[in-house]
């Protein structure tokens, strides 16, 4: 009775007494509830490495690789020497190759071909493009295209190119393309060999 009546109207020691019980009751929530900052970082952490693991994914984008080969022929010739306009049918080369396109990017490729003139004396050479399809159906590209052996010339070159899709994966292919070639071993000097080729193939997507 003593004690609840010193509880009940406190003096100094009774609110000594009460000041303890309380800093004890703050103590004991202070064990048991986690801090703001450990709530932070108890959710934060976890939705972190989630959005970590996830992300490569997101960001991870497919290459498309489209092989082709194709037959083809023209028109060749300049100025020889700088005196006439010399021209003649061109040989039939035999082209090989892939464009790689990504996913997310599917109207832009950079193509790789080889190609090899079979008529005569045979060559070798290649060829990069960059090609920008306006439809599914018609492209057009530039690049860099000459021979390396048994003679070098170099130069650059424009076309087009109209696909006839069989299907998702295999389909026909005409193209058209226009060739200047000013530098190489294999001209006189002063003279820019031209190229006009035809060529027409099939296409594979993989």
């Amino acid at each position: 009775m003593a004690l609840r009546r010193l509880f009940a109207h406190p003096g100094p020691i009774g609110r000594l007494a009460q000041s303890a019980r309380c800093r004890r009751r703050r103590v004991r929530a202070a064990r048991v509830r986690p801090s703001t900052a450990a709530r932070i970082v108890g959710v934060s952490l976890p939705a972190l490495m989630g959005a970590t693991l996830l992300a490569p994914a997101a960001r991870a984008e497919k290459i498309m690789i489209d092989s082709e080969l194709a037959v083809g022929s023209g028109v060749e010739g300049g100025d020889v020497g700088g005196t006439e306009s010399v021209w003649r049918l061109a040989r039939v080369r035999l082209t090989a190759g892939a464009e790689m396109r990504y996913d997310e990017a599917v109207h832009e490729g950079l193509a790789v071909r080889g190609f090899s003139e079979l008529e005569g004396r045979v060559t070798l050479g290649g060829e990069v493009q960059f090609r920008h399809w306006i439809s599914d159906w018609f492209g057009v590209h530039a690049g860099i295209t000459g021979l390396v052996a048994p003679e070098t010339l170099i130069g650059p070159s424009v076309g087009a190119r109209l696909a006839f899709p069989f299907g998702k994966r295999v389909g026909l292919f005409v193209e058209p393309s226009f060739a200047a070639l000013p530098i190489g071993s294999d001209l006189p000097r002063g003279s820019v060999l031209i190229w006009g080729l035809l060529a027409g193939g099939v296409r594979v997507s993989f």
